[in-house]
Formats: structure tokens, C-alpha cells, sequence
């Protein structure tokens, strides 16, 4: 196993105590007007990481990264109805499809009520689990790989959404209904495509909406929430995993996934499952789907500060050309010194991807620092 380079041992270790403790201690910047009508806050959050990863029978990684920086524009414009946010971020540009700089969010928000809200430009599609949990609330430094592959590409699209919180009898009540390109990441279409639609609804059946999948502050009443999402795509060639190798990469498709959470005293739970058809637009290719589903869970070992995390996610791809299967079994620990604004997670992972993927199975073992603002 080739060694871990001893000299950038100890910097790392440095850097990583003086973000944790120092960077975190520093508050958001505001910034308004003379008539206190237009508003900007200003955050930043960072995430420092080492990676090693070894493929069976292939040679192993081992290096240090800036996993992704982000800065938080964020405000109102005329009116407090009015809301604005741009979120770009600076990536890591080794791994695949990051960008160096590139606009994560950046979308204008008017609130007629709570319960009714009309947002427009480049936001987090509603559909799974994580529409309305923070990245940086998750178990994990990355989505399960049924999230990621069963989601909306890349998590954001360009469109126009209609959302709002609301309640159910004596219950609080999320829904979302969005109209969005299909293409992911803001880009021009090559061609005239379809758009996708994608709607969720999740309902808070015990306590209150989570801000993240941990229960860091040990809840004193059990938390419950359950929700659903849709998501139907036209005429799509953005898609391309879910469309094998068929000589037309166009194709109709239709997603739909099923979550809940559960939380309480320190102890959570997540589970998620994924169903997909794709109907290619190729008379010569048949109809396919998939299946996926993800099982996830933290205690905190010591109250606000240290927890036990681990996930299983399995998949099923039944594309055109064969069936094909894959795993995902991950542990880990999170430390935390200031919530999530100063996070320290260590974690292993098993992917089990060969199926699919030549050279897909592997081991990957992260430490990674979390600095927020937000």
C-alpha cells in the first residue's frame, strides 16, 4: 500500500485544527442600504479533505484536496418578499465533472405567503431526500450512489419552481413543483430537448422538519418525517445513465422514490428506495428500469460532539444491453466542535460496482474538515 506522504502529514493536521477553531469563531458579514429595502449576507463555507482509494487489483490513490469552496450571496431586494441567492463554488478540479468556478445556485425567490412561493433560475430540484437537507448536514461527505445516480443530475437545474411550507390537520406540510431544463448545470442545450418535470411533498408526522440527517442535538420527542417524489423527463438525452448504450440516447423516462426519517435522543435513521422506467425514443431498444435503495444511521456517542454514522446502498440497473448490480457499505465517525459550522468526519467505504463499471470496486478511506458560515 503505497504510504501517505509523511511531510504533508503534520501541515494538514495543523491547518485542520486552526480552521476547526479559529475560521469558525468569525460571524457572516450583512451588508444593507441607507433605506434597509436591499440586503446581502455574505458566508463562506470549506471543506479540506485526504482521500485514499484503492481499486481491487489496480493501483492505489493517495492524496490531499480542497474538496469544494463556497460563497454565499444571499439577501432581499425591495421588499423582504423579494429574495436572492448565488451560491458559486470553487471545486476541486481533479475530480470528475468539477468546475473550477461554477454557480451551484443562483436563482430570485417571491413569497406571496409561506404556504405559496415562485422561485426562478438555477436551484436544488425538488425530488429525494435531499432537496431540503444541506449537504453539509449529511452522514456521509458525498450523497449515497443512489441519490446520485437516481436523482436529478447533479442535484440543481434551471427552471421556474412553485413551493411553500404549510400545514396538514395540526401537522407542518413541504411541496414542490418545478419545471426545469433536464440539462443539470447552467449550459445551452446541443439541440431541442424535452423538459422535465419533478415534484415532492413530505410531511413532518412526528416533531418538526430536520435541519440535517444527524440529530446532533439529541432530540427529546421522537422525530418523523415521511415524503414522496415524481419526477418525469420529455424527449431527454442529458440522461445518459439511464440509457445504456442505445443508438438513440433520447428517451422519455419516469422516477419516483419514497424516504423517511426518523430521530430521537441521538439516535437517527434514513431510508430511501427509487424506481425508474426509461422508454427510449429508438424503436429498437425496449423499455428498461431500475431499482435502488439506501438505509442509513447515526448515534451520538457523546452528546454534540461525537458521532457513530453507517449506510448500505444497493442498486439494480436493467439497461438495454444486461442487468447489472451495485453496492455501496460505508462507517464513520463525526466529530463535531461547533455543530456543523466545525465538523471533522472520518469514514471508510466499499464499492461494488465491477458490474457495471470495469475497475468499480474499490475501498476509500477519507478525512475530511468541514468550516462553515451559514
Amino acid at each position: 500500500m503505497p504510504g501517505i506522504p509523511r511531510r504533508s502529514t503534520p501541515f494538514l493536521l495543523i491547518t485542520l485544527v486552526t480552521l476547526l477553531f479559529i475560521i469558525p469563531a468569525l460571524s457572516q458579514v450583512t451588508i444593507e442600504n441607507k433605506e434597509h429595502n436591499v440586503s446581502m449576507t455574505i458566508a463562506a463555507w470549506m471543506q479540506p479533505r485526504y482521500d485514499y482509494e484503492e481499486a481491487d487489483g489496480g493501483d492505489a490513490i493517495s492524496r490531499f484536496s480542497i474538496r469544494r469552496v463556497l460563497i454565499d450571496f444571499s439577501g432581499h431586494a425591495f421588499s423582504e418578499r423579494l429574495t436572492y441567492r448565488v451560491q458559486p463554488e470553487f471545486s476541486d478540479t481533479d475530480l470528475p465533472h468539477a468546475r473550477n468556478v461554477y454557480p451551484l445556485l443562483l436563482y430570485v425567490n417571491y413569497e406571496f405567503s409561506p404556504g405559496a412561493q415562485i422561485r426562478f433560475g438555477q436551484f436544488a430540484v425538488p425530488f429525494h431526500w435531499h432537496f431540503y437537507v444541506p449537504q453539509q448536514g449529511l452522514y456521509f461527505y458525498e450523497r449515497s450512489i443512489a441519490s446520485a445516480d437516481f436523482g436529478t443530475f447533479g442535484g440543481w437545474d434551471k427552471g421556474v419552481l412553485f413551493h411553500g411550507t404549510t400545514r396538514l390537520g395540526d401537522r407542518p406540510f413541504r411541496y414542490g413543483l418545478s419545471i426545469i431544463d433536464g440539462e443539470g448545470f447552467n449550459r445551452r442545450k446541443n439541440r431541442d430537448t424535452g423538459h422535465t418535470f419533478s415534484a415532492q411533498a413530505v410531511y413532518a408526522a412526528m416533531g418538526t422538519f430536520p435541519a440535517g440527517e444527524p440529530d446532533v442535538r439529541r432530540s427529546g420527542e421522537p422525530q418523523l418525517t415521511i415524503g414522496a417524489g415524481v419526477q418525469y423527463g420529455m424527449d431527454s438525452e442529458a440522461r445518459d445513465w439511464t440509457l445504456g448504450r442505445s443508438p438513440n440516447r433520447r428517451a422519455d423516462f419516469f422516477i419516483a422514490t419514497v424516504f423517511a426519517r426518523y430521530a430521537y435522543q441521538g439516535l437517527s435513521f434514513i431510508g430511501e428506495g427509487f424506481f425508474r422506467n426509461v422508454m427510449p425514443e429508438s424503436p429498437v431498444v425496449d423499455d428498461f428500469n431500475g431499482n435502488a435503495f439506501t438505509i442509513a444511521g447515526g448515534y451520538m456517542i457523546v452528546p454534540d460532539r461525537v458521532e457513530f454514522v453507517a449506510r448500505y446502498t444497493g442498486l439494480h440497473y436493467d439497461t438495454d444491453l444486461d442487468d447489472a448490480d451495485a453496492s455501496e457499505l460505508g462507517v464513520g465517525f463525526n466529530f463535531y466542535f461547533r455543530g456543523h459550522n466545525a465538523q471533522l468526519r472520518i469514514q471508510y467505504q466499499r464499492i461494488d460496482s465491477g458490474a457495471w463499471a470495469p475497475g468499480g470496486n474499490y475501498d476509500h478511506f477519507v478525512v475530511e474538515a468541514q468550516i462553515q458560515f451559514f
